[in-house]
């Protein structure tokens, strides 16, 4: 256990930003290790799930916990940093990723992992060219939504969609206004609507936020044509909810 740790540390600091910005790491390297730490994580969490209660597992307790963390970090403060340069956009390399990823999503066993594999996605999707028009993308939110809103055993939480309306609120619109209208309608389940609702609200008030004296905050947040396309269309759908 304290190897595996001492190997975290390792990764942390080689996914650093001065790393990133050196363009040492091939997009496939800083992807492909995504998966192996999200799948590094659910071991760790079973395994704290299952400690017995004694003085010698509470010491290895602690330190499961502070892998877990550690693993958490290099995700969410590390990995999710790195931006891929236009021109070495890989769409395969990303896309393939994205797909495992989501894989990791469906079998969340617990928000904190939904989430730490939610920024992971989100990461990967940073790294898809023209991912605005990616139909692969689409299907991925869309058969999320889906699983969230109609699947009462759902190990996907509303985390997800969070996630992607403040991180990439321009792709949120394009790809999760329409099946989030569509749960909102159809689900059964009067928090899956309320929900729905909610995200979608967050959705349409960005538009009407400030801008940012930070220009790079402001490029990765500001809404594409694309984006304001989809919602203008689909004010109507929204509009009906109120029925």
């Amino acid at each position: 256990l304290r190897n595996r740790l001492r190997c975290a540390m390792l990764l942390d600091s080689l996914f650093s930003v001065s790393v990133f910005k050196s363009n040492v790491l091939p997009v496939e390297a800083v992807l492909g290790s995504l998966v192996p730490i999200l799948r590094a994580r659910k071991v760790i969490i079973k395994s704290i799930q299952t400690t017995p209660d004694s003085s010698l597992a509470k010491k290895s307790l602690s330190d499961k916990n502070a892998l877990l963390d550690r693993l958490s970090s290099i995700v969410k403060e590390r990995i999710s940093k790195y931006r891929c340069k236009h021109e070495l956009l890989s769409s395969d390399t990303s896309l393939k990723a994205s797909v495992e990823i989501f894989e990791e999503i469906s079998h969340s066993l617990n928000v904190a992992d939904c989430s730490c594999s939610s920024i992971a996605l989100i990461t990967a999707l940073r790294c898809v060219s023209d991912v605005e028009d990616s139909d692969q993308v689409k299907e991925i939110y869309s058969n999320a939504v889906k699983d969230w809103s109609m699947k009462k055993a759902t190990k996907i939480h509303t985390c997800v969609f969070d996630d992607l309306v403040q991180r990439m609120p321009s792709l949120a619109a394009v790809v999760l206004i329409e099946p989030l209208c569509t749960a909102a309608k159809e689900s059964v389940a009067s928090f899956i609507k309320s929900e729905s609702i909610r995200v979608l609200s967050i959705i349409y008030k960005h538009g009407t936020g400030k801008p940012q004296h930070d220009a790079e905050h402001n490029a990765e947040h500001s809404l594409s044509q694309k984006a304001i396309s989809t919602m203008k269309d689909n004010c109507r759908n929204v509009a009906s909810l109120l029925t």
